[in-house]
């Protein structure tokens, strides 16, 4: 037998940094009984209503924070992270200088 429980995440979301071009996926951790819905916001919009986010072909665009918010009949929880995407790194020679 089954405990009924809302939402609630194991342990907390941490802020990521990835490599521009570069994959990412992420889980939502939150956990209950029902098995909550699940969706992902980005900038106010819903990217996807799957527990896991994925992410391909990052951009500098994809920076910023990501919410997953888990509903179920007895309540919800969220947790976000703050994704950072670096950029590509040049090496530039001038007058024999590194730079």
């Amino acid at each position: 037998m089954s405990l009924a429980a809302p939402p609630r995440f194991s342990t907390p979301m941490m802020n990521k940094t990835q490599n521009i071009n570069s994959q990412l996926v992420v889980e939502c951790g939150a956990y209950g009984m029902p098995v909550p819905d699940y969706q992902w916001i980005f900038n106010g919009s819903v990217v996807t209503r799957h527990r896991s986010l994925n992410l391909s072909s990052l951009r500098l665009d994809d920076q910023g924070f990501y919410k997953c918010i888990a509903n179920n009949s007895l309540g919800s929880a969220n947790g976000r992270f703050y994704l950072t995407i670096q950029g590509e790194k040049y090496i530039v020679f001038t007058n024999n200088a590194l730079y």
